[in-house]
């Protein structure tokens, strides 16, 4: 972490966990601590909700404060963050909450929530009189260049105009250039290079004829109405290493995609930068690319999967469909954002209230039933196999 040293990042946790320990006594209009004989704040239900995510946060403040290994450390801030996002906005609890969600944001280098924090903050310390603690995070955030009016853009361009040679789909190609979104960037956190969706309609699922198909795959027309970002390729072992401080695969390589990780290693990897998992319709959607058969393309051309390989690959190996994604099908099984129904969702959102996860595109240990467009399959969110990995998608703003 830039400018921000070991030493002085645990005195301010501490400081933070301090802070949170009178958990029963928020803060007053002033900055005074308010008394329990006091008026509560809120009604009742909803101030012990709020109580409980800040008792919740001071534990977890006090875990992160000795713990050195860096995947533990992540996995705890993921928890921090999530828990600093429970508090409605106007509560009285909510600058105490802050000052750990900043202190995340710093040791996450995450310019989004970064930004955010200092935007909250700079509005509460409106009206209310911010303590030293406060004050100093804000500093910090202001010296990462995250206290500004407007959101830093959380991409570098690579290419802004749309390569024919690339996206051959010339619909598609018209579909992205009329967004006037930038058609190649890179995340500045990790490094992964994007590549743009545009809005537009496709039928999801497969027709009763078609070789291999399951039972959960009944056609729908879904609409796309809002361009996403993509990642080129699954995300690979050094990308996932540079975020999450460590490499579970058994394949191993650099640029293998990652894999032996969970639905919730995923939310965790999200939760540090800023990326999220494609819905289940934006993954197909993308799959295809335009095109409307079983596959988006020659399938041994575009593919690694149990007729022509018996381990994963490098990213990239393989032909890129019509919009210049890779991998689509094969390699490895790419998580979806949706809960798992019989019938998907047919919703650019990520829906679905089942505890069990979607996975599509297949791998390199299925045969070709299982790596089709509308191939889907489902477990739960804690397991891991070496044929699952990842591949995420990001809002353009």
């Amino acid at each position: 972490m830039h400018g921000f040293g070991r030493t002085a990042f645990a005195a301010w946790w501490m400081a933070c966990a301090l802070l949170l320990a009178g958990v029963a006594q928020p803060l007053r209009a002033d900055g005074a601590v308010q008394s329990e004989s006091a008026p509560p704040v809120t009604k009742q239900a909803a101030e012990g909700d709020e109580r409980l995510a800040v008792a919740k946060a001071k534990v977890l403040a006090k875990e992160l404060e000795p713990e050195k290994d860096p995947g533990k450390r992540l996995g705890i801030l993921s928890q921090i963050v999530e828990q600093t996002a429970a508090l409605p906005k106007d509560s009285a609890l909510r600058m105490q909450m802050l000052f750990l969600r900043g202190m995340a944001a710093l040791e996450l280098n995450n310019a989004e929530l970064g930004w955010s924090t200092a935007k909250e903050l700079r509005a509460l310390n409106a009206s209310m009189k911010a303590d030293e603690a406060g004050l100093e995070i804000l500093a910090k955030l202001d010296l990462k260049g995250w206290n500004t009016a407007e959101k830093p853009a959380w991409y570098e361009v690579v290419t802004r105009e749309v390569d024919p040679a690339v996206v051959t789909d010339a619909d598609g190609r018209a579909r992205i250039a009329a967004t006037k979104l930038p058609w190649k960037v890179r995340d500045r956190k990790t490094g992964i290079v994007m590549l743009l969706c545009p809005p537009g309609e496709f039928v999801m699922g497969s027709p009763e004829n078609e070789v291999g198909r399951s039972n959960n795959e009944a056609q729908q027309r879904v609409s796309i109405t809002r361009a996403f970002y993509i990642s080129e390729a699954e995300v690979t072992q050094a990308q996932w290493e540079r975020v999450m401080g460590a490499d579970p695969s058994d394949y191993q390589g650099a640029e293998n995609p990652v894999e032996r990780v969970s639905w919730d290693d995923c939310q965790r990897f999200c939760a540090a930068t800023g990326l999220r998992l494609p819905s289940e319709a934006e993954w197909e959607y993308a799959c295809r690319a335009g095109t409307t058969g079983a596959y988006a393309g020659d399938l041994d051309a575009m593919a690694w999967y149990a007729a022509n390989t018996g381990s994963p690959h490098a990213v990239k190996q393989k032909r890129a469909n019509a919009w210049g994604l890779y991998d689509m099908h094969g390699n490895v099984w790419e998580w979806c954002q949706d809960g798992y129904a019989t019938k998907a969702a047919g919703t650019q959102d990520a829906a679905g209230a089942s505890s069990a996860r979607v996975l599509r595109g297949g791998s390199w240990y299925d045969v070709t039933g299982y790596v089709r467009s509308s191939g889907r399959y489902d477990i739960t969110p804690d397991l891991t196999y070496n044929n699952l990995g990842v591949r995420v998608a990001r809002a353009p703003l």
